[in-house]
């Protein structure tokens, strides 16, 4: 007897883009990563639509649709046209268009939002409530209310515990890479040469750093080994596995080969 593959939810997914786009460069100063997180959905459900929803005449989001159109073609222009801006407007255009969707379409079964506002309890509650159809919300970590949260059938929030960490790899890495490569008399990374040099470098805490440094070795990705430094003296080294890394996707063989360039000689 054949397996049959569980079939996967049909979703209608509706992004309020100021509130990922504010969040994240406010909170964390990055930019929102529209690919991974289209992968992720992926992942979940069937997508029937994508809609993302904004002003994007603010904050300097004009060139974020382009990044948007890369993924889907439905972007609603949110700017207020009496010239005073409210977030709650991009809030009511967006509200309007879910109710509209429930009410006109039957063929998802499952609901995604991506804000944090609790403006959108009452329609998420609607659609579980009163559509029976399964909700979903992404948020931005800490600007996410709770009563938004509490009225979901399962929720993620961005960035990820390992999205945060991950700049931090890349400092450890490059600090790394640094000795590697470095002119002149070896150096050998050592734990402490390279948490000291990222604290120096980036200003960042030595628990921060070592933190990270510890999750990198815990997985492989580092280890140490004793080398020799002179008669009868040794050090113990970092050793990193850069295919690896590479491989994760944590780092990256281009980084790797514009370091080695800098620092070889002609």
């Amino acid at each position: 007897m054949g397996l049959f593959k569980k079939k996967r939810p049909k979703a209608a997914v509706f992004v309020d883009y100021e509130h990922w786009y504010i969040s994240m460069r406010t909170k964390y100063d990055q930019q929102p990563n529209i690919k991974s997180w289209v992968d992720d959905l992926h992942k979940r459900v069937d997508i029937e639509e994508i809609v993302f929803f904004g002003d994007f005449t603010k904050y300097n989001m004009e060139s974020e649709i382009q990044r948007i159109r890369l993924f889907t073609s439905k972007i609603v222009e949110t700017k207020n046209a009496s010239g005073h801006y409210k977030k709650d407007f991009t809030d009511f255009i967006m509200l309007d268009y879910i109710y509209q969707k429930a009410f006109t379409s039957s063929s998802f079964d499952t609901v995604i939002l991506f804000t944090g506002d609790g403006h959108f309890t009452s329609v998420c509650a609607f659609m579980r409530n009163c559509c029976k159809k399964q909700v979903g919300i992404y948020a931005v970590r800490d600007c996410f209310s709770k009563q938004l949260r509490d009225v979901a059938d399962w929720y993620m929030e961005i960035p990820s515990e390992e999205d945060l960490i991950r700049p931090y790899y890349h400092m450890i890495l490059e600090a790394i890479m640094s000795f590697e490569t470095s002119e002149g008399k070896k150096l050998y990374p050592t734990y402490m040469r390279v948490v000291n040099q990222v604290i120096e470098q980036y200003g960042v805490t030595e628990e921060t750093v070592r933190d990270a440094m510890d999750k990198l070795m815990a997985q492989g990705y580092i280890r140490k080994e004793e080398k020799s430094v002179g008669f009868r003296k040794h050090i113990t080294a970092l050793i990193t596995d850069w295919k690896a890394l590479v491989e994760a996707d944590i780092w990256d063989a281009a980084s790797r080969a514009t370091f080695k360039q800098k620092n070889t000689k002609k």
